[in-house]
């Protein structure tokens, strides 16, 4: 995919897109000078043709490249991510991170592109409002340990409730990443991906539930219009299908433009570090299984 660098703001509109590229707001390709050079270099194809993916990327001539050696302490007291890594496994934001008009977290080169996506949903009397942002690693472990030792529900591929405790420990690792993400392994640690839903089409005192059933009636509006208009600003759903991994959540949408060199800098070693030592239940098993469970539930994607 290539992106189409546009002269000023936000170019997003609905006869914008062509030949499958997406248009990006200027001050999410451009280097600012307080920028380092966070990531690894590494060799191969790149996502953009433009000069800077976020996420800590700085890209040049084709090429990752980085000089940072330092590292910082994540969630357990045994192992440390390098800083380049931090917001990769949500130990840390670089700065990277800013409120959203919810109150909620996103990255920085997220809030131009949702306040245009949310003004041109206003256009069709669609309300569109955040419910989840940004998660760091420890919101996430809470989830993961909550559900592990039954103090959340936990739900079958048809959203039916299971009993954690007469689950073995495989059966219950999967059961959880069907619908929740390793503590780790969460796209929502980039502050790139967002849940969404229509605040126009339910009462003020309603409680968004996040469930197909939901999306296909209380929310056909919105998700209908989404298929048509999101990827004019740069969004997608990353679990659009049933790919065998996470469940489809339609709410879900990505900003591809910084998410994506995230999802391409992930890799099991990081992960491991992540997880290794931070009180995680089942976390024994959870390593063993870490290259399978890393390939079917944060690599598994639908793509861009």
């Amino acid at each position: 995919m290539v992106v189409m660098l546009v002269a000023e703001g936000w170019a997003g509109s609905r006869g914008s897109r062509h030949h499958g590229s997406v248009h990006v707001p200027r001050h999410a390709v451009k280097a600012h000078a307080h920028v380092r050079d966070l990531v690894r270099d590494r060799p191969g194809p790149i996502a953009w043709d433009g000069a800077v993916a976020w996420c800590g990327c700085v890209l040049r001539g084709g090429r990752r490249s980085c000089g940072v050696t330092n590292s910082i302490t994540g969630a357990g007291a045994d192992h440390a991510i390098r800083e380049a890594d931090a917001l990769l496994y949500g130990l840390g934001d670089g700065g990277l991170l800013v409120p959203h008009d919810s109150g909620m977290l996103v990255h920085r080169d997220v809030v131009g592109p949702l306040a245009a996506l949310a003004e041109a949903a206003a256009g069709a009397s669609i309300q569109l409002q955040l419910c989840s942002g940004h998660r760091g690693f420890a919101r996430q472990l809470a989830i993961w340990n909550d559900k592990a030792a039954g103090r959340r529900p936990i739900l079958d591929t048809d959203g039916r409730p299971l009993e954690a405790a007469a689950l073995a420990p495989d059966a219950l690792i999967d059961a959880i990443l069907r619908w929740s993400a390793l503590p780790g392994g969460s796209r929502h640690h980039w502050g790139t991906d967002v849940d969404v839903y229509d605040a126009a089409a339910v009462p003020g005192d309603y409680c968004v539930q996040l469930t197909a059933e939901e999306s296909a009636t209380r929310f056909a509006a919105l998700h209908r219009w989404l298929d048509v208009h999101m990827r004019d600003f740069g969004f997608y759903r990353p679990y659009a299908t049933d790919l065998g991994g996470v469940a489809p959540e339609p709410w879900h949408l990505s900003y591809l433009p910084v998410a994506q060199p995230c999802y391409a800098r992930l890799s099991v070693e990081g992960l491991a570090a992540a997880i290794r030592g931070s009180g995680m239940l089942h976390e024994a098993r959870v390593l063993e299984r870490l290259p399978e469970l890393f390939a079917r539930y944060v690599r598994r994607v639908a793509p861009p």
